[in-house]
C-alpha cells in the first residue's frame, strides 16, 4: 500500500492493531466468563499433530500488553519513519502477529515455529538501516537468540520421545508421572533456551546492541514485549507443564540478582542514552527472574506485575528519547542539553518513566518491586538487598539522563542552533498514554494484582495479596523515602557525579569494558573461525587426496580396535 501513496501504509498498520486490540479485548470477556478457551484444528494428521489455540488468563494477560503497545508503537512510527516504510510495516506486522501467535499457542512445535517467526521479523527490523553497526547488531542476535532456540527444540524433541505429546494442556498431567531422569535435563535446557531470549547474564549481550541500534518504536517492543516472551515461556514451561524445581530456587534468584546488578552497573557509563536504556531492560528482566525465581505465588504475582509495569515505563523511555533524536538529529547525551524548555512535554514523561522505574512512589515500579523485594526477602534475604541496591543505582542512571539531555545547560552543539524539527501530535499522544498507564498502574495498584490473581488459580497457585504501603511504615517504605532523599542529595551534587564519572576511575573502567564478557564471546567466536579456516587448508579439490584422507582415518581406526582389544584372534 506504501508503494501507492505515502504513509498509507503506516495508517493501515495502525488501523490493523487497533482491531487487533478490540479483538483482544473481546477474547478478554471469554476468558472471564468461560475461564480458558481451547480450539483444536487439523495440522498434519498423518502426524496427529493439530494447530490449538489456547487462551487463559495469563495467555490473554500478555496478548492485551502486545496489542496496546503494538498499536502505540505503529501511532508512534507514523511521523517517526521517513524512509523504507513498506518493508518496515510489512514486518513490523508479521512481528505483532508473531508474538500472539506465540502467546496464543497450545502445542509446543506450533509454538516453536511462532518463535521462530519473532526471530526472523525482530532480525529484519534490527538493520533496517543497514548501517554496519546495525548489520552486526543483528546478526549477534540471530545468532545468540538461535543458540537459545536450538536449546528449546531439543528439549521439544526430548519431550516427544518420552512422551508423545506436544498439546500443553496434556503435558503437565503426562509429566507429573514422568521419570524425572530425563526431565531434568529437559528443564535445564529449557531454562537456558528462555534465559538467552530474557537476556540473562552472561548470555545478554546481544541486548544493549540490538536495542540501541534498532529504529525507535522497534527497540520500545522489543524491550516491552520482545525479551518478555522469555519471561512468558519460563512461567509456562515451569509453572504449567513441568513444576516448579524448588530446589533451584536459590540459584535462579542469584541469577536474577547478577543480572540486576550487571545491568545497572554498565547502564551508568553509557553516554549513548538507548543504550543505557537497553542496559537497564537487561537489571529490570534481574527482577523479574528473581521474582519468578522464588517459586511462591507472591513472587509470581511481583513478577507478572513488574512485566505489565515494565511494558509501560521501558517503552515510554524509548520513546522519549526517540522524540530527542527526532528532534535534534543524536542520541549522545554529551552533545545534547537545555531541551526541557524546547520539549515540556517530553521532559516530563520522562520524569514519570524515571521515576516508575527507579520506584519511587506513588508510581507503578514502587508496588511491584516492593512485591519482588518481599518475595525475594522470604526465601533468599541477602538477595533482597542486591534488588535494594540496584533500585538506587536505577535512581542515579536516570538522575544523569535527565540532567544531561533536558536540564543543564546547552552543550557547544546544540548552541550551535541545530534545525529543530516539530513534535508531531502521533508522537506525542503514545508517550502521554504511557506515562498515564505509569500513573494509573501506580494508583490502583491493588486492582492490578487482582487482574493477576486468575492466573495464579488456573496455574493452581494460592492466591496472594501483597501490597507495599506509601503511607504505613514499613522498612521497604522507608527504604524509597531514603530514595528520594539520596535522589535530591544526586540532583543537587548532579555536576560532581557527573564529573567523576567522566574521569573514568578504574573499576568504571572496567564496567565500560562491560565487564569483559562480550569481548569473551568474541574471542571464543574468532578461536573458531580460526579452526574453520585452518580446516579450509586441506581441502584441495582433488580427489586423490580426500581418498588418502578417508584410508588413513580408517587405518587409524583399525589400530585403535586392535590396540584396544575389540578383535578376538583365534587360529
Amino acid at each position: 500500500m506504501g508503494r501507492f501513496r505515502s504513509k498509507l501504509d503506516a495508517y493501515f498498520t495502525a488501523i490493523i492493531l487497533l482491531i487487533t486490540m478490540g479483538a483482544s479485548t473481546l477474547l478478554l470477556l471469554i476468558i472471564m466468563d468461560c475461564g480458558c478457551l481451547h480450539l483444536v484444528y487439523p495440522w498434519a494428521e498423518g502426524l496427529n499433530l493439530q494447530f490449538e489455540i489456547y487462551a487463559d488468563p495469563l495467555s490473554v494477560y500478555m496478548v492485551l500488553l502486545t496489542s496496546f503497545l503494538c498499536l502505540l508503537a505503529a501511532v508512534y512510527s507514523i511521523r517517526y519513519m521517513a524512509e523504507k516504510t513498506t518493508r518496515y510495516y510489512s514486518m513490523f506486522l508479521l512481528l505483532s502477529g508473531s508474538i500472539i501467535g506465540t502467546l496464543l499457542s497450545g502445542n509446543l512445535l506450533q509454538f516453536f515455529v511462532f518463535l521462530e517467526l519473532t526471530t526472523i521479523s525482530c532480525f529484519l527490523l534490527i538493520l533496517h538501516y543497514q548501517t554496519t553497526i546495525a548489520i552486526k547488531s543483528a546478526y549477534k542476535y540471530f545468532i545468540m537468540i538461535h543458540l537459545g532456540a536450538l536449546c528449546l527444540l531439543t528439549a521439544i524433541g526430548i519431550i516427544y520421545v518420552n512422551v508423545g505429546e506436544l498439546s500443553m494442556v496434556n503435558l503437565g498431567k503426562l509429566l507429573a508421572n514422568a521419570d524425572g531422569g530425563w526431565l531434568t535435563p529437559v528443564m535445564a535446557l529449557t531454562f537456558v533456551g528462555f534465559g538467552i531470549g530474557s537476556a540473562v547474564v552472561p548470555l545478554h549481550t546481544w541486548l544493549p546492541d540490538a536495542h540501541s541500534e534498532a529504529p525507535t518504536p522497534i527497540s520500545a517492543i522489543l524491550s516491552g514485549l520482545m525479551v518478555k516472551i522469555g519471561i512468558y515461556g519460563l512461567i509456562r514451561f515451569f509453572y504449567g507443564i513441568y513444576g516448579f524445581p524448588y530446589a533451584w530456587s536459590s540459584t535462579i534468584i542469584a541469577l536474577g540478582a547478577l543480572t540486576a546488578f550487571v545491568g545497572v552497573v554498565c547502564a551508568l557509563v553509557q553516554i549513548d542514552a538507548k543504550r543505557l536504556i537497553a542496559y537497564h531492560t537487561v537489571s529490570q528482566l534481574g527482577y523479574m527472574i528473581m521474582g519468578f525465581g522464588t517459586g511462591t505465588s507472591l513472587g509470581l504475582t511481583a513478577c507478572l506485575a513488574h512485566l505489565a509495569n515494565h511494558a509501560f515505563f521501558k517503552p515510554l523511555l524509548f520513546f522519549v528519547v526517540g522524540a530527542v533524536i527526532y528532534k535534534t538529529g543524536t542520541k549522545d547525551m554529551s552533545k545534547l542539553g537545555g531541551l526541557r524548555k524546547r520539549m515540556p512535554i517530553t521532559f516530563v514523561c520522562g520524569l514519570i518513566a524515571s521515576m516508575a522505574i527507579a520506584g519511587i512512589p506513588p508510581f507503578n515500579g514502587f508496588f511491584s518491586k516492593g512485591m519482588t523485594t518481599q518475595a525475594v526477602f522470604e526465601v533468599f534475604p541477602l538477595m533482597s538487598s542486591i534488588a535494594i541496591i540496584v533500585g538506587v543505582m536505577t535512581l542515579l542512571s536516570f538522575t544523569k539522563l535527565l540532567y544531561m539531555i533536558f536540564w543543564r545547560q546547552k552543550s557547544s552543539e546544540m548552541n550551535k542552533e541545530t534545525p529543530i524539527n516539530k513534535l508531531p501530535m502521533s508522537m506525542k499522544i503514545p508517550m502521554i498514554a504511557l506515562a498515564v498507564c505509569c500513573v494509573a498502574f501506580g494508583l490502583f495498584a491493588h486492582q492490578h494484582v487482582e487482574i493477576i490473581l486468575p492466573i495464579l488459580n488456573a496455574l493452581n497457585l494460592e492466591k496472594t495479596m501483597y501490597l507495599p504501603s506509601i503511607f504505613m511504615p514499613s522498612n521497604l517504605t522507608m527504604l524509597s523515602y531514603a530514595g528520594i532523599v539520596l535522589a535530591v542529595v544526586m540532583w543537587l551534587k548532579r555536576q560532581r557525579i557527573i564529573a567523576i564519572m567522566n574521569h573514568k576511575p578504574f573499576p568504571w573502567y572496567c564496567v565500560k569494558k562491560e565487564l569483559g564478557i562480550d569481548a569473551a564471546y568474541s574471542w571464543f567466536a574468532n578461536c573458531v573461525l580460526s579452526v574453520f579456516k585452518r580446516g579450509r587448508l586441506i581441502m584441495s579439490g582433488y580427489l586423490r587426496d580426500y581418498v588418502a584422507y578417508l584410508v588413513t582415518l580408517l587405518l587409524v581406526l583399525f589400530l585403535y580396535i586392535i590396540l584396544s582389544g575389540g578383535f578376538q584372534w583365534s587360529f
